[in-house]
């Protein structure tokens, strides 16, 4: 952990992505948990990790400061910020949820410094492997707890600070990033071995998620899997990995984990489901007896207690509900408009990515035309996408349209689980809102560096003169588009 911190220290007078990068490696993989008999008890340090990360950006202030991008998801995500702390100030017990509430704002402090950092597609990339690599470790380590000493800790523990559900949802979430890693340009040899690490990886992260029973987690999985199947090219590669999840899956699931998952059909039967259906009653019930301001953060914990009977894990376990019952439905309607916004722009990004590599022009309007116009591209240079370009171009094209495809997947999983789970305080889940804040700028730019053009800047039109009265005037030819 000191050569980690030596060496993003190092980073730090060089760009301040580089200790961005080690606190969300040490966010996701929690080394603190996962080494406690070995490291110094209580040393925060992905918390030391943020404290680099803001040297830095005092050291390069200026610099960042012209990257502001005031985009609406990023201006979403800060109004989530903002109005988490307006709602623990007029919270039903204040000193209770600001308990909750602080984590989960430095969370959203650390999305927001990701936006003004993050400026290439390199840069996304690195994050991609960084949590590959901590999710993989966690994969592994699950099951070599389960197969070398017979213990299922994350059943009965869960991980990082979560309970089992939550543990699930990580490590589901890091089959997507195994793809994005699986699919990455293989140049040098240390990529392909990644790469090629990506497919037992995977295998290990399934086996854990039907290790913590997750049947949410377990879905979410399958969703996320789904959209990849679904938008994945060649579409041969996409079915014979599907036979080889399916077989996987089959292999790997005791009858233990079939009988929790398919008891999802008679649930009426199932304690734990009618009480998950108690739980969400609940809230909403408590969304509407304070629908502006909400409870405060986990400030609706003692009115689950009486409505849900809820003593163990007194939580709503609906992300959205959770939002609406602490924050009132401003904040959860924020919420969910930066889980859309965000996805819309990866998938801008993958498509224009696409049309690169695909050596096609785009349709009339670029991405926005399919987006609504929430990707922010429309004033590139859309005329040049469908030109002849080097092989070179188009195969760093079709790396970065699935890079962000599995960026895609990985935050449907995270929205997926968010059904079933209460995940305000997940590090994955901000880091993914704020990629998809930057997804759009970062692919242009590598785009327009590659392609050798720039943004089209808005003229000012020239000042034509005033006509002669009584001589006739011929309308200005209009200027030839290039």
């Amino acid at each position: 952990m000191s050569i980690l911190l030596l060496a993003a220290g190092f980073g730090a007078t060089l760009h301040p992505f580089w200790p961005l990068l080690l606190y969300y490696f040490l966010a996701v993989l929690r080394p603190s948990f996962l080494w406690y008999w070995a490291l110094p008890h209580g040393v925060p340090w992905s918390m030391m990790a943020a404290g680099l990360v803001g040297i830095s950006l005092l050291v390069y202030g200026s610099r960042v400061a012209r990257r502001v991008d005031l985009n609406l998801p990023t201006v979403l995500l800060a109004f989530i910020g903002f109005w988490l702390v307006i709602a623990n100030m007029t919270a039903v017990d204040p000193g209770a949820s600001w308990r909750w509430a602080e984590p989960v704002l430095k969370i959203v402090a650390a999305a927001l410094v990701a936006t003004l950092v993050i400026d290439r597609v390199e840069h996304v990339r690195l994050v991609v492997i960084a949590a590959f690599v901590a999710l993989g470790y966690i994969g592994w380590y699950i099951n070599s707890l389960y197969y070398f000493d017979g213990r299922l800790d994350v059943l009965h523990d869960g991980f990082g600070g979560f309970d089992n559900n939550g543990a699930a949802l990580m490590v589901a979430s890091g089959i997507p990033f195994a793809y994005a890693v699986w699919r990455m340009p293989k140049e040098h040899w240390a990529v392909r071995v990644l790469g090629w690490s990506a497919v037992p990886a995977s295998v290990l992260m399934l086996h854990a998620l039907m290790l913590t029973y997750s049947r949410g987690a377990m879905l979410a999985c399958l969703v996320g899997l789904g959209w990849l199947a679904v938008w994945h090219r060649p579409r041969r590669q996409a079915l014979v990995a599907m036979a080889g999840v399916a077989v996987c899956v089959a292999v790997l699931a005791g009858p233990e984990v079939r009988q929790r998952f398919s008891s999802v059909a008679a649930y009426q039967d199932d304690a734990s489901a009618l009480q998950r259906i108690e739980s969400w009653n609940a809230g909403w019930q408590m969304v509407w007896q304070r629908p502006f301001t909400g409870f405060g953060s986990r400030g609706t914990m003692p009115y689950l207690q009486a409505y849900a009977e809820d003593t163990t894990t007194p939580v709503v376990h609906n992300q959205y509900l959770q939002f609406a019952s602490d924050g009132g439905v401003p904040l959860a309607l924020a919420f969910g408009a930066l889980l859309v916004l965000a996805l819309l722009r990866f998938r801008a990004a993958g498509r224009a990515c696409r049309a690169v590599a695909e050596d096609r022009p785009l349709p009339p309007g670029g991405v926005s035309a399919g987006s609504g116009g929430s990707a922010g591209m429309s004033d590139w240079p859309w005329d040049r996408l469908g030109e002849a370009k080097p092989t070179q171009v188009r195969a760093w094209a079709r790396a970065d349209g699935d890079l962000w495809l599995a960026l895609e997947a990985v935050l449907i999983t995270l929205a997926v689980g968010g059904l079933f789970l209460s995940i305000e305080a997940f590090e994955l889940l901000w880091m993914m809102l704020g990629l998809g804040c930057v997804a759009a700028r970062v692919s242009m730019s590598r785009q327009a560096a590659e392609l050798g053009v720039a943004p089209i800047e808005p003229t000012l039109p020239e000042k034509q003169p005033r006509p002669t009265p009584g001589k006739p005037t011929l309308a200005p030819v209009p200027p030839i588009p290039t």
